[in-house]
């Protein structure tokens, strides 16, 4: 399923576009803040301009991958390039959730009983599910980026596995001074600028 927004002040991130699905609920991946991955013959969902990106299209022909979802900073990959999630962004390089200060990556979409499925973006996306013996469920994303669950393999036979989850959002409050002028939140600073964090509904003061 999509996403839930995440808001302050009247500002709203839109949650993600979940990844296509195949079999009898078969649809193509959802549009959101960026748009989920498509299946392996399907097309991704749209991205919303200045929050995402869109998520790439599956490949209908051997590996029969699907699509990469969308990240803050790129596109999802097509299935027939690599399927990988597209990368997130580090512009809260002080909020270190996530790898590097990244946040935002899109989930890596799964395959079709040959090998490994794809890998999520940078910022926190889940790598995809195999079809192999190996694991068919996509993986969850990273806790508080804002990044996407990669999508579910399928073996040769049976059922396919399920997607990974999402992970939970984030709001960030950045200031430029050389002392604290609110409170609410985890605190940080870094380079001249504090930082409050949220993970949970919470209210800032200043």
């Amino acid at each position: 399923q999509n996403g839930n927004n995440s808001t302050f002040n009247g500002s709203t991130a839109i949650g993600g576009g979940r990844g296509g699905s195949e079999g009898s609920g078969k649809a193509n991946g959802a549009s959101g803040g960026s748009g989920g991955g498509g299946t392996y013959n399907g097309t991704g969902g749209s991205g919303t301009s200045g929050q995402g990106n869109d998520g790439g299209l599956g490949a209908g022909s051997n590996p029969f991958r699907g699509g990469g979802g969308g990240g803050k900073g790129s596109a999802g990959a097509t299935g027939s390039a690599s399927g990988n999630g597209g990368a997130g962004t580090n512009s809260f390089s002080a909020y270190t959730s996530g790898s590097g200060g990244y946040i935002a990556g899109g989930g890596g979409g799964g395959q079709y009983y040959y090998g490994d499925g794809s890998s999520g973006g940078s910022g926190g996306g889940g790598n995809g599910g195999n079809g192999g013996a190996s694991y068919v469920t996509g993986q969850g994303a990273t806790a508080n980026t804002g990044s996407g669950g990669g999508g579910g393999g399928s073996p040769a036979s049976g059922t396919g596995g399920v997607g990974g989850a999402g992970g939970s959002g984030l709001v960030v409050i950045r200031y430029q001074s050389s002392t604290q002028k609110g409170t609410g939140g985890t605190v940080t600073s870094g380079g001249g600028y504090y930082y409050h964090t949220f993970t949970s509904s919470g209210t800032y003061v200043a």
